[in-house]
């Protein structure tokens, strides 16, 4: 039985008795709009439950293999998982992505990181390693200043693994990222 299976038995469980009644996309909305906050406000087993359960689901829709122990790398304070499609539009993004950049995880599907996060200071030579990286579905390892919602700028390790289906076409890349504290820069 894996993460799936047992949300959608506690869901059986939780709702067994209530009058099932059509949701609407507003309501979802809402739902995941909130749980997101009151998720970043602590209570870390639940963020790494909501959040394995959130990506391993994903994963097994779309048959992918994780390169990663996903309850691992969550566990980590100040871990984030952001995974990308091939066009490198975002398909996922844990709740350690919201106290990053400020931008709750809906905010961030279908954009591409590169759009979202980097601007001015981001150096051009940190990009093009990521690049080649990518295109040689390698994995890669990098530091590079990237931008919260609000306009300030951080430090962001991060270490980006292409993700392969089971039949072991390229379907997606997984990034593992983390802002680098007590690094000094003088922002321009």
């Amino acid at each position: 039985m894996d993460y799936s299976d047992i949300y959608i038995d506690i869901l059986k469980k939780r709702y067994a008795r209530a009058r099932m009644i059509p949701m609407l996309s507003w309501d979802v909305f809402a739902l995941e709009s909130r749980s997101i906050e009151g998720l970043s406000n602590g209570y870390e087993s639940d963020r790494l439950y909501y959040d394995s359960i959130r990506l391993l689901s994903l994963a097994k829709t779309k048959n992918w293999e994780l390169p990663i122990n996903v309850d691992q790398e969550l566990s980590i304070p100040g871990n984030t998982i952001v995974v990308t499609n091939l066009q490198e539009q975002i398909q996922f993004a844990s709740v350690g992505f919201f106290e990053m950049t400020g931008y709750h995880p809906y905010e961030a599907i279908g954009k591409r990181p590169v759009e979202l996060l980097q601007g001015k200071d981001t150096e051009p030579e940190v990009k093009q390693q990521i690049r080649e990286a990518i295109n040689a579905q390698e994995a890669c390892e990098a530091t590079l200043i990237n931008y919260r919602k609000d306009g300030e700028p951080y430090y962001c390790q991060v270490r980006i693994l292409p993700v392969f289906s089971a039949s072991q076409e390229l379907s997606a890349f997984i990034a593992v990222e983390r802002e680098e504290i007590g690094r000094a820069h003088v922002w321009t």
